[in-house]
């Protein structure tokens, strides 16, 4: 089944948000809500990566602030080749989402970002999950200066890197209530709105289009399922790989009888509904904390 996803924009302007540029969505997943943050201020960046860390619901073992804080994270460029440098970066802790806009290699002025997240991943209860994460890790080293260190974890090894997409490891690892329609065409990133300078029609600021921040959240968010169930079902306070055997495992029709394949799926369906609760109750608290002052 396939999810249903919406994206709103919310209303601009929050009395408490003068000092952060951010433009604010509600992505709902299912009858998941998401609150999505785009950006590329720092200072919004320090407060969202700040709130993260102090906030409760970001804890998965349950608030104490001494388990693990799991991060989905999804990078992209718009055009170039695979060694070109990033463009957006997007982060998701369940019910909260950053995308942010990563500097231009080119732009030489101080820019504290890389600061603010190096300091972000070295925080040693954050373990980041990702496809191909060597090659983003280098990727965000080379051309940002950012380092995720040590807490990263790949959901896909080499070897499997090749047969299986982001969504073929939700659907093996979570269930297969969790599929995505993606587009078909090209997504859009911007809606381009234009200026006159003397004759000539040039670009301004670019808003991100509905459509592209609902794939820049639902990457990031469908690895931090992985994440979760991955932790739920190790019974560890690690994320541990999954390689091409687990993956096939879990797709082959033969290794289990059909009432086992049944009770499995109504387990995975009933925990996934359980963390989606747990997670809507973080929503609110997260957006509470994401406008309260200083």
């Amino acid at each position: 089944m396939v999810l249903e996803i919406s994206v709103s924009k919310e209303e601009e302007n929050h009395p408490k948000d003068h000092q952060y540029e951010h433009v604010a969505y509600t992505v709902h997943v299912d009858d998941h809500r998401i609150l999505t943050v785009a950006t590329d201020c720092c200072r919004t960046l320090a407060h969202w990566l700040k709130n993260v860390l102090k906030s409760p619901c970001s804890n998965i073992k349950g608030g104490s602030g001494k388990g693990t804080i799991l991060v989905g994270l999804s990078a992209e460029r718009d055009g170039g080749h695979d060694e070109s440098s990033y463009d957006l970066l997007s982060l998701c802790v369940g019910s909260h989402c950053l995308i942010y806009h990563l500097p231009c290699r080119y732009d030489y002025s101080p820019n504290p970002a890389p600061k603010l997240l190096n300091r972000f991943f070295a925080d040693r209860r954050v373990v980041v999950v990702g496809i191909g994460m060597a090659a983003v890790a280098g990727n965000l080293e080379k051309h940002h200066g950012v380092k995720i260190g040590k807490g990263v974890k790949d959901i896909l090894q080499d070897g499997a890197r090749g047969k299986y997409d982001l969504d073929g490891v939700a659907k093996a690892v979570v269930g297969k209530h969790v599929d995505v329609a993606r587009a078909e065409h090209k997504v859009e990133w911007y809606m381009h709105h234009w200026y006159y300078y003397w004759k000539n029609r040039v670009p301004r600021w670019k808003t991100m289009t509905l459509e592209k921040i609902k794939f820049s959240t639902v990457d990031p968010y469908l690895c931090y399922l992985i994440g979760s169930e991955l932790l739920r079902t190790t019974g560890r306070n690690v994320v541990v790989d999954v390689d091409a055997n687990v993956v096939e495992e879990k797709n082959d029709v033969g290794s289990h009888s059909r009432a086992e394949k049944i009770k499995e799926s109504k387990k995975k369906k009933k925990a996934f509904k359980n963390m989606k609760v747990k997670m809507n109750k973080g929503y609110v608290e997260h957006a509470r904390l994401f406008y309260d002052d200083d």
